[in-house]
């Protein structure tokens, strides 16, 4: 599962937790689009889970044959622990 954390790289309130909560990525005050040209800020886990469903995508189209395990020694390597979080770290993307 990702988590969120918000600009003061804590925890979201709404946030998943937990031993199946394996990392955490941006989830508040994101810039999103909307219908008719406009934008809104959202927060929630489904503004993180796309930013590290997008790191994957861009692994797999640099090696599609990476594994499972690469791609979560990638994303473990490219983490910092903050806040008692594994955080995605920013200068990874």
């Amino acid at each position: 599962k990702v988590g969120a954390f918000n600009q003061q790289n804590q925890k979201a309130q709404f946030s998943n937790f937990g031993d199946f909560t394996t990392i955490y990525a941006p989830g508040t005050n994101i810039l999103g689009a909307k219908p008719n040209n406009k934008y809104e800020f959202l927060e929630g886990t489904s503004m993180a889970a796309p930013m590290i469903s997008g790191i994957v995508a861009l692994l797999k189209s640099k090696n599609k044959n990476i594994t499972v395990d690469e791609v979560k020694t990638y994303l473990s390597t490219n983490s910092i622990h903050k806040n008692n979080i594994k955080q995605l770290y920013s200068n990874s993307f």
